[in-house]
């Protein structure tokens, strides 16, 4: 089953194109990694998939819908495209509690996933004062928000960092989230 598509997606910032003619399919339950320099058009491409920017040619699908078309989408699709995008005056607890409400979430959905991140005791802290590798986990928390079944075998979170890289949950269905690479998955490319 597809799960994520681009179809000869370009995008280009007046002449200057940021992607050109992007084509790729993401399996359901498969990992992948957007891998290349920056300005390559790794962010351009997912902000594009989910809505965050129109393309110039082309198109995105998730389970065969754009972004707007899913019912619920933030129910279904987690994405973080930077962990900077944060109320730094806010606590963690704060700012997914935000993201929740907005996204028609329970609010007991934030302690779950600031515990499945390990930042239950610094759910009370504010943003400005978390580490990078903190701020990096919160991304990953909001981008679980959604409930998306996802299982996280011998996963140390020390060990991840933010980057382009999508995964599906296990079962395949109309769940996608936006998460981190794991460092050392690949080495010397």
């Amino acid at each position: 089953m597809i799960a994520i598509a681009f179809r000869g997606l370009t995008k280009t910032y007046g002449k200057v194109p940021a992607v050109d003619n992007f084509t790729a399919e993401v399996q359901a339950g498969r990992v992948t990694g957007f891998l290349g320099p920056n300005g390559a058009g790794k962010s351009t491409a997912l902000r594009c998939l989910v809505g965050l920017s129109r393309p110039t040619k082309g198109r995105t699908r998730i389970l065969g819908k754009r972004y707007p078309q899913l019912k619920n989408p933030l129910h279904h699709v987690g994405a973080v495209l930077d962990s900077r995008g944060f109320h730094p005056g806010l606590t963690g607890y704060q700012n997914l509690r935000v993201l929740a409400s907005v996204g028609g979430l329970p609010g007991s959905r934030v302690d779950e996933v600031l515990a499945q991140v390990e930042l239950t005791e610094a759910r009370n802290k504010r943003v400005k004062g978390y580490s990078l590798g903190m701020k990096q986990r919160l991304s990953l928390a909001a981008a679980l928000l959604g409930d998306l079944n996802l299982e996280f075998d011998n996963l140390n979170y020390q060990d991840l960092t933010i980057t382009e890289a999508v995964i599906c949950d296990q079962d395949g269905l109309e769940k996608i989230v936006k998460l981190s690479f794991i460092k050392g998955l690949i080495q010397d490319i």
